[in-house]
């Protein structure tokens, strides 16, 4: 973390041997136009080379934070993410995902224009066929249930 610096969007990307897609994956977060958020790498165990390529981006980018854990799976990786993230919303990114450079801007763009508590994203922000996304902010009490959800869901 830079200072006292709090994101705006906490990016959480929980890892298990996907040392073949963590690259690009990493690159399209960091490659966005907007730049305030950090990302929570989530090793989640990996048996390849996932750790090391985490560590790499922890120790360029001080927006990146690794954290190494036994294998959990999927959701207990994002559980992990979730208690240490500082961030006012949070996103998930799959690992063996990437996303255009303009896709947390547009999100969080979208929670402004929103307001109602779950609004579907219908444009295409993320580059993979299968990929996934929200945006939710995170009350200042940290509830499990966030304020509001901005989900994307690519075609």
């Amino acid at each position: 973390m830079r200072g006292d610096f709090v994101p705006k969007i906490s990016v959480i990307v929980p890892a298990y041997n996907v040392e073949k897609y963590l690259d690009r994956c990493i690159k399209s977060i960091l490659d966005q136009k907007f730049d305030d958020f950090e990302v929570l790498l989530i090793d989640d165990g990996a048996q390849d080379s996932t750790s090391q390529i985490c560590d790499k981006y922890a120790t360029l980018d001080s927006r990146v934070k690794t954290y190494h854990k036994e294998n959990g799976g999927l959701s207990d990786a994002r559980n992990y993410g979730l208690d240490r993230m500082s961030g006012e919303y949070v996103t998930f990114i799959d690992s063996d995902d990437y996303i255009a450079d303009n896709m947390l801007e547009e999100m969080l763009n979208l929670t402004s224009e929103r307001s109602n508590a779950i609004a579907p994203c219908l444009k295409r922000v993320a580059r993979s066929c299968f990929a996934r996304a929200f945006i939710a902010k995170i009350s200042s009490e940290k509830s499990p249930l966030p304020d509001s959800i901005i989900s994307c869901a690519s075609s």
